[in-house]
């Protein structure tokens, strides 16, 4: 481009963000109201809670769907009550915490492997029997879209009752779960590193205490519509939070969803987020660099915030650097964190910002999920 005397020359690109080295401020808009908490009373026996989540409308969809699928398959006269459905759940739940290597062991006559519970409540044909025709929906009306079609009611229904007796709690976080599965089906994932390695990957949001609020089975690119800037992560987390009541939940995810893009969203939509970000997410942040943090004592951080946009960037020495994205903790009230020293031979504490803080004690939702599941994970497996 040629400059005459008098141009101004091409116009500067205005960042999109103002970073200070300040410190955020407290946003009245992001800010937890105890008044707008209207929980269920949920005083109630275990056979109750259980029937909060199995009631009638569940139930009946599964009577429904498995006989028709009998009958689809032929048996005609099958047909099952809602309280033998009840009792064959209740035996998939006791095969969760008391394991034998094969099914039928419950119903043998040597007293080291009998079950009497469930010798009483079923006799071992019907189980088989109920098992074989066990159904979720019309196989006649299958969504080929959706590659968790055949369990996609089930779905539905449990959210509706995750939503509806969730005990609201400002802290909630969002992470990847994992169904374990061996065999043969075109959602099934294999994730290096996690504790199930094989099987269906689910999204997840849940309270620091681990109760489920809202679940997305993942199936690759038909997972969600994803949103330029966000992508697909970024927008399962939109999708979860979807389901929450009218509050400023504060929402906790790691830095496979963390984008600027996601933060300024929720906080369009009245939601306080923190997460731990990729190092290239951060934007034209002027924040000091990964390499010249790790040079720095352990405890070191710096941090950059544009109080407009209520958004601030945290980086932090401790093992590993590690760069954090919040629009509503910051630095202060500064912590510390107790350290193992080498040169020292010793523990020392280490200074240790407010929103590493929080991250740390709020993030384990799903963790907490998956080891109250693993407790009880159903130890009687269909091949269907």
């Amino acid at each position: 481009m040629l400059l005459t005397k008098g141009s101004k020359g091409p116009a500067k690109k205005t960042p999109a963000y103002r970073w200070r080295a300040t410190d955020i401020k407290p946003s009245e808009d992001l800010k937890w109201n105890e008044e707008n908490v209207d929980n269920a009373d949920l005083s109630n026996t275990v056979i109750e809670l259980f029937e909060l989540f199995f009631d009638p409308v569940v139930i009946d969809l599964i009577c429904t769907e498995s006989v028709r699928y009998a009958a689809f398959k032929g048996n005609h006269n099958f047909s099952v009550t809602p309280g033998e459905l009840k009792t064959f759940i209740a035996i998939l739940i006791v095969s969760g915490y008391c394991s034998v290597p094969r099914r039928r062991m419950y119903w043998s006559g040597d007293e080291d492997v009998r079950n009497e519970a469930i010798v009483n409540g079923m006799k071992t044909d019907r189980f088989d029997e109920i098992m074989k025709y066990f159904h979720l929906t019309d196989n006649s009306n299958l969504d080929v879209t959706d590659k968790f079609s055949k369990v996609r009611p089930l779905f539905s229904l449990m959210n509706e009752c995750f939503q509806k007796y969730f005990q609201q709690k400002e802290n909630l976080s969002v992470d990847e779960s994992m169904i374990q599965y061996f065999g043969r089906h075109s959602a099934k994932q294999f994730i290096k590193g996690k504790p199930i390695r094989y099987g269906y990957k689910i999204w997840i949001l849940t309270t620091s205490l681990g109760y489920a609020i809202n679940l997305i089975p993942y199936q690759s690119t038909a997972t969600v519509k994803a949103v330029p800037g966000l992508g697909m992560a970024g927008q399962v987390v939109l999708d979860l939070v979807t389901a929450l009541p009218q509050n400023c939940f504060h929402v906790t995810f790691d830095n496979l969803f963390s984008s600027l893009a996601l933060a300024e969203e929720l906080t369009r939509r009245g939601l306080a987020c923190t997460g731990t970000v990729r190092a290239n997410r951060t934007g034209d942040c002027p924040i000091l660099d990964t390499k010249t943090m790790e040079k720095k004592a352990r405890g070191s951080y710096d941090f950059k915030a544009d109080n407009e946009k209520v958004m601030i960037m945290t980086r932090w020495n401790d093992n590993n650097v590690v760069t954090l994205l919040s629009n509503k903790k910051g630095v202060e009230p500064l912590g510390t964190a107790s350290r193992w020293s080498k040169k020292e031979g010793q523990r020392v504490a280490v200074p240790q910002p407010n929103v590493v803080k929080h991250y740390n004690s709020t993030m384990g939702g799903v963790d907490r999920l998956n080891q109250n599941v693993g407790l009880y994970r159903c130890g009687i497996n269909s091949k269907k």
